[in-house]
């Protein structure tokens, strides 16, 4: 026999747990939250703020292995997450989980940073699924710096910006570099007012 035929066949992951493919799918929505942003829209900027969140999460997660963005009771999504086909659809985990596995893979991202990354889902879920008016009752000044501070923490942990996230470049729209700016700033406020807390907390 030739060497080939003793030859493994490559893990094959499936394209649902990629790194690559949940970023991709982050990204399209960031954007499209960051144009609701800039139109005023703040029912849509908050629900494609909340899918890109939940999804950066999870290509964070993935990158340090599959497995840890699929329920763990679920063998044959684990199989799956290890590259064996078992022939079932992948069961990942919900928003809430991903967040709270941040906690361990992702620098100085605290209770109060999952506590509000959560409260973002359970938002997008009571909006989608009742008839609760569930972001009307939220508006961005309200959560938009948590969820910039947030993204930013995740990007960090992958060696990624805010830039790289939303693709700002020459060709990007001027109204779409206005809107990032100010979700810049609004990042930025955000930490300087954590600081600032922990600071008057801190009891020597």
């Amino acid at each position: 026999m030739t060497a080939s035929h003793h030859a493994k066949k490559a893990p094959q992951i499936p394209a649902a747990l990629l790194p690559e493919s949940l970023l991709e799918k982050s990204k399209r929505h960031a954007k499209r939250a960051l144009a609701a942003k800039q139109s005023g829209d703040d029912d849509d900027y908050q629900l494609h703020a909340a899918l890109a969140l939940e999804l950066l999460a999870k290509s964070a997660l993935a990158r340090i292995h599959p497995s840890l963005v699929v329920k763990a009771e679920n063998l044959n999504s684990l199989l799956e997450a290890s590259g064996i086909s078992t022939g079932t659809t992948v069961r990942t985990i919900d928003a809430g989980e991903a967040y709270a596995r941040l906690r361990h893979t992702v620098p100085s991202y605290t209770t109060p940073d999952l506590d509000a990354c959560r409260k973002l889902a359970e938002r997008r879920n009571a909006e989608l699924h009742s008839g609760e008016a569930a972001f009307a009752a939220f508006p961005p000044d309200l959560w938009e710096g948590e969820f910039w501070h947030a993204a930013e923490l995740i990007l960090k942990s992958m060696s990624l910006t805010l830039d790289d996230w939303l693709g700002a470049d020459a060709k990007t729209p001027k109204a779409l570099l206005q809107a990032l700016r100010k979700a810049k700033r609004a990042a930025v406020k955000h930490r300087i007012e954590r600081a600032r807390t922990a600071f008057l907390e801190f009891k020597p």
